[in-house]
């Protein structure tokens, strides 16, 4: 924020959860000076077993042009850290730590530990526009720990839209990785036309091919027709 100014929050819900839970977060930040925001507040659930009140208290800092620190601790919950640092030819990278309280019942995860690094960058040429990101995910639980990554390329060539999409996940059993293809085509009288498969590389084949058909057929509505065949389901 600002240097000086003040801003508050204080949303309430209805969780769509087994005992339609209520959930309300007063939140209040204010900027210290032109580079460091301080907040606290509370928040409370009522499916919280052992305490319904949760204070929480968080701040930001941003060191020189391009980098961000933040970080917030809920009592009795988890604590939070992030770091955000983006270079001049738009290359971003974001690292994220979370660590859960053992015994917590706010957050309905059996997570210990969450390690996230991303890594996202555009892709600018003469005849190709895109953009790329890697994801690496390191979860620990109570009794084990695994990892997955996701790395993404998409884009627009010669008016066809593309994406490409791989996944892995590593645990103590041999790691499953996966490929996912899709092109969409505009073809003539507004119909767009999109293929797509997903390649087991474990299996060492493509367990899915779908095609999809859409046209706009008025300014609010739209017609799509797809058929999909899943080998594995």
């Amino acid at each position: 924020l600002p240097k000086n100014q003040f801003e508050y929050s204080v949303p309430a819900r209805i969780i769509s959860d087994t005992g339609n839970s209520k959930f309300s977060r007063a939140n209040l930040n204010y900027g210290l000076s032109k580079r460091i925001t301080i907040g606290s507040g509370i928040e409370y659930l009522s499916s919280v077993q052992g305490g319904k009140g949760m204070p929480f208290v968080n701040a930001s800092l941003r060191l020189g042009a391009d980098v961000i620190f933040s970080a917030e601790h809920t009592s009795g919950v988890v604590s939070k850290a992030n770091i955000n640092y983006r270079l001049a030819n738009n290359i971003q990278f974001d690292f994220n730590y979370v660590k859960y309280s053992r015994n917590q019942t706010a957050v309905r995860l059996s997570y210990l530990e969450e390690r996230k690094a991303i890594i996202s960058m555009p892709i600018r040429g003469k005849r190709f526009n895109g953009f790329t990101r890697l994801t690496i995910d390191d979860v620990t639980l109570p009794k084990s720990k695994f990892t997955t990554s996701e790395f993404l390329l998409g884009g627009v060539f010669a008016g066809i839209s593309s994406n490409f999409t791989t996944y892995a996940a590593f645990t103590n059993a041999q790691p499953v990785i996966f490929s996912k293809l899709s092109l969409t085509y505009r073809l003539p009288k507004g119909i767009r036309f999109t293929p797509q498969a997903q390649y087991e590389y474990n299996e060492k084949y493509f367990s899915m091919f779908r095609t999809e058909l859409e046209k706009q057929i008025s300014r609010n509505g739209f017609v799509n027709v797809s058929y999909e065949r899943n080998v594995i389901s």
